[in-house]
């Protein structure tokens, strides 16, 4: 059968008889895809798309609702769903946080029980909100939406925040303790003390002979 006139030829048996399929339907022509997909054995049809260079995920995200709303009227029975990177985003940050949340936790807990104090590790705890400052400033600078690479940035810069912070701390503490300075001078001579040591400690180039 190479065409509509062979289909329509067709002979259905009916009530002790045949008739041609020409009487029993009505054949319309539609666009339809090329390809069925489903999941969860639903029909789904799936629409990729990059940002173009120069805009961000957050812009082509807003002209794409921007669109939908002016433009799109889903019959019933369709429905919507949008995925990407900021559908991403907004998926994990709950539980993103919730595991920030409970690091934090922990690692105050570990530091009372070193420290065995309250106020020290809270001391510590008060300069992570510092980080956002250049966190902040860094995206608008760069002219980089926030985004899950980012996230990860901020928790490996707490961990070194933490980490400088416990240093710190413990040296104005023995300064305090062994050489009896008060608490102003004690913080300034540690500060300085650790300023110099990240800058002996900072990467240098090696001559190899």
């Amino acid at each position: 059968m190479s065409s509509l006139t062979d289909i329509f030829a067709l002979r259905i048996p009916a009530n002790g008889s045949t008739n041609a399929l020409e009487g029993l339907v009505t054949i319309e022509e539609y666009t339809a895809p090329a390809r069925i997909s489903r999941e969860n054995k639903e029909r789904v049809n799936h629409v990729t798309a990059n940002a173009k260079d120069g805009y961000s995920a957050s812009d082509a995200q807003n002209e794409v609702n921007r669109i939908l709303d002016s433009y799109l009227i889903l019959p019933d029975g369709v429905k919507l769903i949008q995925a990407g990177e900021m559908n991403d985003f907004a998926s994990y940050m709950p539980y993103i946080i919730t595991v920030i949340v409970l690091a934090l936790f922990l690692v105050y807990a570990v530091m009372t029980g070193q420290f065995e104090s309250l106020k020290n590790p809270f001391i510590i705890f008060s300069t992570i909100p510092l980080l956002l400052i250049g966190v902040i400033w860094i995206h608008i600078w760069t002219g980089n939406d926030f985004t899950l690479f980012s996230i990860v940035g901020i928790v490996a810069l707490i961990g070194v925040v933490v980490n400088n912070g416990i240093v710190l701390v413990d040296a104005i503490k023995r300064l305090l303790d062994e050489k009896d300075y008060p608490v102003l001078e004690a913080c300034l001579r540690a500060a300085k003390g650790r300023l110099q040591i990240n800058r002996r400690e900072s990467p240098c180039a090696l001559t190899m002979g």
